[in-house]
């Protein structure tokens, strides 16, 4: 190919000596001092390379050789005319260097999974493709020098520099056959890499480019050009033997930049008047103002001489009194949850009955080296208070819910008599920790003190233990595991105990859920300020106000205050201008409320809607317990064959997102086992720790988040 290249610039350099002493030189005033241009290329890249892998990117290929891609180019060119056929030139662009290498390759005794087999994982001899695909853009300058022989037929040499632009590739190798087979991770795809940088980059690259060319005249010493060109590569771009060789095909245009001409200079002047008429509110008397005076100097090249002209340009204004005037509309849209408006709408509010299931998490998280209980998140009543507390009455927060946990568990085994549990202290094991079976035995203590001493269980009923590491411990080589090892356990002989918290609510939604006022107002003085006022039956909803109209306002309906009754809702829109004038618009939008009385004694149709979220997962665990099993049992027997399911899992933010997205999956799966929800009535969900949904800055949130969420949705029938 060198050899090749060396052929090619002699016999350019041949044709365009002899070309050169046959021109005959143009006038100096004919001959320009250089050309202005760009260009745009079509690219054939040609990847030559010698290689097994890239460093630090493990490949089984036996060497990549040849790869090819496609692209453009594309930049701005300069020449200046050194002889009549001879131009010295350069070019400035960008230029697409991408490629494909495609090996293919049969690999022996290879351990592989059976597609959807359920068997053991056997040896086959496979086909293997290895890729790599290359994303290069290049910041290109080559300068050039262009002869032109046979007319307008001409020939280049130049020498291309270029930087590399943040070259990226892909790589991977993939079973082409037997097409039933995956290796063991369950996926035709191995040692797959998206979006690399490109090691050992060298991104400064030196070659030498060649081309053929011919002039099409298209003006005045103005030239479109069709153009090859071939580049050859010096360097490698990576510490591999990897080149990329370029071969384009497009076209050049150029234009002509002549020597400046002493011509003599005449000048003149030129006044152009405007009068403009305007009628105006602070007129008192019609009168002719000056408004602006303005000199603009036009240069214009004549075939003798030079033209200067300047242009005086006078604005008059001709003021007319005028009576102001102010106009106002209103006009209302509803936006459903799915976007779509729709102009008057009538608001339909509904009551929908939502039943929520949320777990106990049976753990105390002490700091570190305490065994203090009013330093852990747990809510401590003083014992007057307990009185007064009732499940019923927690909010419905999950966190909130965990913070009265010993609460809720002393007013259960009040309710339950013969319920017994036992308090396990625990510690990290490391550190100050180290085999402190004292500080885990006072972590048990200090909760069973406060169950007998403020909320008056009888000792008997209370059993404490310690040990160093929970049965079921967190990470230990993690900080947030060690605090998760710092805790008192509950457990209980009656599952009443620590069953999941149950609660029921009438929630209120909306249809639409958004109504859009847009409010229009034209002034002939301006809009001072302005007011929209939303009423049903003599009570304000909302209100709304300000100096400058907005184009549209929206009213939340589900935001607190929400109408009550079934009457239609009265919208006011009312501006003032800045000369006290004002108008007003309204409108009216129906409404109907949508009870769950109503629903079933009228309309027959209603839904109710249940949330649940199992009692948690150890950490890294996906396997139920008998107490889960025995929830995910009750649960069943609320499923309808018209339920709705919604199962949605979660991790913590612990690992990796790609093993917590299927830890999470797996979760689900133990679900499934147990509830059998038929395909049709399913959506699964495996979030893992994309979302998470508490705060896993603490012990508690991160343990709420190993959790699985149930959903039923159960249209209801009045018989």
């Amino acid at each position: 190919m060198k050899k090749i290249y060396l052929i090619l610039i002699s016999l350019t350099l041949i044709l365009s000596s002899q070309y050169i002493n046959a021109q005959q030189t143009k006038s100096d005033s004919e001959v320009p001092v250089m050309y202005l241009g760009g260009y745009a290329n079509f690219n054939y890249n040609m990847h030559i390379a010698d290689f097994v892998e890239l460093p630090g990117y493990p490949s089984c290929c036996p060497e990549y050789k040849t790869g090819n891609g496609y692209g453009f180019s594309l930049g701005g060119l300069l020449e200046i005319p050194l002889k009549p056929s001879l131009n010295l030139g350069g070019r400035l662009g960008i230029s697409m260097l991408n490629g494909t290498f495609t090996e293919n390759d049969r690999i022996g005794n290879t351990l592989v999974r059976i597609i959807n087999s359920p068997n053991e994982p056997e040896i086959r001899d496979v086909k293997v493709d290895h890729i790599i695909d290359a994303s290069i853009l290049a910041l290109d300058f080559e300068p050039y020098i262009n002869f032109i022989f046979f007319n307008k037929l001409y020939s280049t040499v130049g020498i291309r520099f270029s930087y590399l632009l943040n070259p990226t590739f892909d790589t991977r190798e993939e079973i082409t056959s037997p097409n039933d087979v995956v290796f063991l991770d369950g996926r035709a795809l191995r040692n797959d890499f998206d979006g690399q940088d490109i090691p050992n980059l060298n991104a400064f690259q030196i070659g030498a480019s060649v081309g053929l060319g011919y002039e099409l005249v298209i003006g005045r010493d103005s030239y479109l050009s069709p153009e090859i060109r071939y580049y050859l590569p010096f360097m490698n771009i990576s510490s591999v033997d990897w080149k990329i060789a370029q071969f384009q095909i497009g076209a050049s245009i150029k234009f002509p930049i002549y020597p400046a001409k002493d011509l003599p200079i005449i000048k003149d002047s030129v006044y152009k008047r405007d009068t403009v008429m305007i009628a105006d509110y602070g007129f008192t008397e019609e009168r002719v103002v000056l408004k602006d005076s303005r000199e603009d100097i036009i240069v214009q090249e004549l075939e003798n001489s030079i033209l200067e002209r300047t242009l005086i340009n006078e604005s008059y204004e001709k003021q007319i009194p005028r009576e102001a005037k102010i106009y106002t509309a209103l006009e209302t849209y509803g936006i459903n949850k799915d976007g779509k408006r729709q102009q008057n709408p009538t608001i339909v509010i509904e009551e929908i009955e939502t039943e929520e299931m949320f777990p106990i998490l049976p753990y105390v998280f002490f700091p570190e080296n305490s065994s203090d209980l009013a330093e852990t998140d747990m809510r401590l009543l003083e014992e007057d208070e307990t009185l007064e507390f009732t499940e019923q009455n927690l909010q419905w927060n999950t966190m909130s819910i965990y913070s009265n946990m010993l609460n809720i568990i002393a007013t259960r085994m009040k309710e339950n008599p013969n319920a017994k549990i036992i308090v396990t202290g625990t510690n990290k094991n490391i550190g100050a920790e180290l085999n402190n079976l004292t500080l885990s035995q006072n972590r048990a203590v200090q909760v069973k003190n406060y169950l007998t001493d403020v909320w008056g269980i009888n000792t008997s009923r209370i059993e404490t233990k310690s040990r160093n590491l929970p049965v079921s411990p967190g990470n230990n080589d993690h900080p947030d595991g060690q605090i998760e090892n710092q805790r008192a356990e509950i457990t209980s002989n009656d599952p009443d105990i620590l069953k999941p918290l149950t609660l029921k609510e009438i929630a209120r939604s909306s249809n639409p859920p958004v109504v859009e006022i847009v409010p229009k107002s034209t002034s002939d003085v301006g809009i001072e300020s302005w007011q929209v006022s939303v009423d049903q039956k003599g009570r304000n909803i909302r209100r709304f106000e300000g100096q400058e109209v907005p184009e549209k306002i929206k009213w939340s309906i589900e935001d607190e205050p929400m109408p009550q009754i079934e009457e239609p809702i009265n919208v006011e829109f009312s501006a003032n201008d800045i000369m006290g004038q004002k108008s007003s618009a309204k409108s009216e939008i129906a409404l109907q409320q949508l009870t769950i009385k109503k629903k079933r004694e009228v309309i027959k149709d209603d839904k109710r809607i249940e949330k649940f979220s199992l009692i948690l997962f150890d950490y890294d665990k996906a396997n139920l317990t008998q107490r889960q099993e025995k929830v995910l049992s009750e649960i069943k027997g609320r499923i309808q064959p018209n339920t709705q399911v919604t199962i949605t899992g979660y991790a913590d933010r612990t690992g990796a997102p790609e093993y917590n997205k299927e830890l999470s999956n797996r979760r689900i799966q133990e679900v499934q086992r147990v509830l059998r929800i038929p395909e049709g009535n399913l959506v699964i969900n495996p979030v893992g720790s994309s979302v998470l949904l508490y705060d896993n800055d603490t012990a508690q949130g991160r343990s709420y988040s190993r959790t699985v969420q149930i959903t039923l949705e159960t249209p209801v029938q009045n018989k």
